[in-house]
């Protein structure tokens, strides 16, 4: 089943704190490549509880915008 981000990104909270599910949602990938995303480390995370996990909005667009690269024949 294709994820439809365009309704999921309709129903984010309109916080800065973002569910695993809106945070792939908002990512426009799948939830299991958001956990291997905290999992890896790239991005911090808040705990709630001993299952609840929330990622900062601003977490993911500072690691969108670091992320960035310009097309270049060197990377051929």
């Amino acid at each position: 089943m294709k994820n439809d981000t365009s309704k999921k990104l309709k129903t984010l909270s309109p916080g800065r704190l973002l569910s695993l599910r809106e945070a792939a949602a908002y990512m426009g990938w799948t939830i299991w490549e958001i956990r291997r995303f905290v999992w890896s480390g790239e991005v911090p995370f808040i705990r709630r509880g001993k299952r609840k996990i929330f990622i900062d909005r601003k977490d993911l667009d500072t690691w969108v915008d670091s992320n960035k690269e310009r097309w270049n024949d060197d990377l051929l």
